[in-house]
């Protein structure tokens, strides 16, 4: 017999899913014609999301997760920060966010969203969790966010001089 793969002992239910997209967007400060914008769906959408009506759609959630929501908490239940915050190297963490604020001051543009914020930061810890990140790839990556590119962060390694 295959196992059922949504778990209700994991609270995957369409409700509390609802409930969850509807906490992680004031979480956000957004209102449901941004969210609802970010996800590339209506607002009547977002409301039936939110309500529990509809179940979004994978593709929904990825146009989510790089302006910073919590994809995995609005599935599973809990915060990526919370199951991981054990295994942060917070020095690194700090020292990203400190780059990542000096170069914004340097560049002359606007402080970034705090979504938008928090994408760069997830991504690249991510990217020097992997392999030490040099400090031109990180002005790659930033330049790349600050100007509003779509560049996969898999692709950023290939970015060498």
């Amino acid at each position: 017999m295959r196992p059922n793969i949504i778990d209700h002992e994991m609270q995957c239910n369409t409700s509390e899913i609802g409930a969850r997209l509807k906490s992680e967007r004031q979480r956000m400060g957004w209102t449901r014609e941004v969210m609802a914008a970010a996800g590339g769906v209506s607002k009547a959408s977002q409301a039936a999301y939110e309500a529990g009506v509809r179940v979004p759609d994978s593709r929904y959630l990825c146009r989510l997760a790089p302006e910073g929501v919590d994809v995995e908490y609005l599935i599973c239940g809990y915060r990526h920060s919370e199951r991981f915050a054990a295994e942060v190297r917070w020095e690194l963490l700090t020292a990203i966010a400190e780059q990542i604020e000096a170069w914004s001051k340097d560049s002359g543009l606007a402080p970034l969203e705090r979504g938008r914020r928090e994408w760069l930061i997830r991504r690249l810890y991510d990217i020097q969790e992997k392999r030490p990140v040099n400090v031109e790839e990180i002005r790659s990556v930033l330049a790349f966010v600050a100007f509003g590119s779509e560049m996969p962060p898999q692709a950023v390694g290939r970015q060498r001089n």
